[in-house]
């Protein structure tokens, strides 16, 4: 719940995370809001916003979305490309038309109940949310606004690494999708194993560099990573030039967090 816990938890998944500034920025937000995650595109880093859904009702955001690109000139976006993590599409959103108060973002609905006496019959009152939520038609309840007022969002700028011990790393997985077996959605699909390959860039050729595989982000240490132990797996390797590549598989419900370090001679022994 709340406006901003996706922030909290990025760092929870120690991540190096900047977050935008909502309490003190000169409302209405949303074009200052937009060159400030235009930039995060320019500089190569990921960023993250909350936006409206049109059958829902939260005062600050409902839904977050990871920004993809922008159309416009250098720093000044006219449209914000994102993906819902709904579809496997990239979606484009005029920022003109885009942006938009709550009452504005949402779609008028048809009652919960087909029979209102036989809800006061059954005396359930059906949760509103859920109820405005399955009263939209099917494409409706995946419309966007973003929030004209007050943004949400945050820029990821690496690894948390304070003492600058890392490498760059970043893994690709060869599907989009992976089965649901939440609670929240209750369906319960099966876990299946999932083919991912891990890049690990910036290396200098016949150095020594160690992999860290990590299953739990409360495991993955702020610094001093060989000597914090807590990775499930290690791997070394000899850099045979600017890039390494290492071929995963893991389950799709598990948690894969990758650090890669450098070796010296007085690195712990595997």
């Amino acid at each position: 719940g709340g406006c901003c816990d996706s922030v909290a938890v990025a760092r929870r998944l120690r991540l190096n995370v900047t977050a935008w500034d909502h309490a003190s920025a000169l409302q209405p937000q949303a074009a200052a809001f937009a060159a400030w995650l235009a930039r995060s595109v320019d500089a190569g880093e990921p960023s993250v916003f909350g936006v409206y859904m049109a059958g829902e009702d939260n005062p600050h955001l409902d839904h977050i979305v990871p920004l993809v690109g922008y159309v416009g000139v250098l720093g000044r976006p006219a449209k914000l490309l994102y993906n819902d993590l709904h579809s496997n599409s990239t979606l484009v959103a005029d920022l003109a038309t885009f942006a938009k108060d709550r009452a504005r973002c949402r779609r008028p609905t048809l009652p919960c109940c087909s029979s209102p006496s036989a809800a006061v019959h059954r005396r359930v009152a059906p949760p509103p949310r859920r109820c405005l939520r399955r009263a939209l038609p099917w494409k409706q309840r995946f419309e966007y606004c973003l929030p004209a007022s007050v943004d949400y969002g945050y820029r990821v700028h690496g690894n948390h690494d304070p003492a600058g011990e890392l490498l760059p790393a970043r893994l690709v997985v060869s599907a989009w999708y992976e089965p649901d077996y939440s609670r929240e959605d209750g369906k319960h699909e099966p876990p299946t194993p999932l083919v991912g390959t891990l890049a690990v860039s910036g290396l200098a050729k016949g150095e020594r560099y160690a992999i860290l595989r990590y299953t739990s982000a409360s495991a993955v240490p702020a610094s001093g990573f060989l000597r914090a132990g807590g990775w499930a797996a290690r791997t070394d390797f000899v850099a045979e030039g600017e890039t390494h590549e290492q071929r995963l598989v893991f389950m799709s419900n598990s948690s894969q967090l990758f650090r890669c370090v450098v070796l010296s001679d007085s690195s712990p022994a595997h």
